[in-house]
């Protein structure tokens, strides 16, 4: 599977939705989050739902605690990357939920984080009831089989 990082800004519900595939290091997703906040349409305050489903998370040489604390420094730096926003994780294996749970651990960021099985689970949590699941699960499967471009 080839490696893949997008987003989707959903203006009208104040709503980012990201999807990783592949096998995702960490330092790919800082450089994709450094993309993301200068694009004209993000905003910090626009909860997240981040689908980490279908991606493999690697740490190249380093175990992955030590790889999750760099990447917590890294995005500390980063200007624009905190808003008072939620942001819900989508993992549905051991390797992701340990990833998503170090990070919400180590975490001492602005930005409340909660990892979930079920996409119904992290709409409730980030309180976007009034959205239809199936209209999110459409914008997912759109982007997971669209090509490698970042941001739409």
């Amino acid at each position: 599977m080839n490696k893949k990082l997008d987003y989707r800004v959903l203006d009208e519900n104040r709503l980012v939705i990201e999807v990783f595939s592949g096998k995702v290091e960490l330092d790919d997703y800082i450089s994709f989050k450094e993309t993301e906040i200068h694009d004209n349409q993000y905003h910090l305050e626009y909860k997240h739902l981040v689908d980490l489903c279908d991606a493999i998370i690697i740490s190249a040489g380093e175990n992955i605690e030590d790889k999750v604390k760099k990447f917590v420094s890294a995005i500390e730096n980063t200007p624009g990357f905190f808003g008072n926003r939620k942001s819900a994780l989508l993992a549905n294996t051991p390797q992701q939920v340990t990833a998503s749970m170090l990070y919400k651990l180590l975490n001492e960021l602005p930005v409340p984080v909660e990892t979930f099985t079920t996409l119904s689970a992290a709409i409730e949590w980030l309180e976007l009831l009034y959205m239809n699941t199936k209209y999110i699960e459409t914008i997912i499967f759109e982007m997971k089989k669209q090509g490698e471009a970042v941001g739409q």
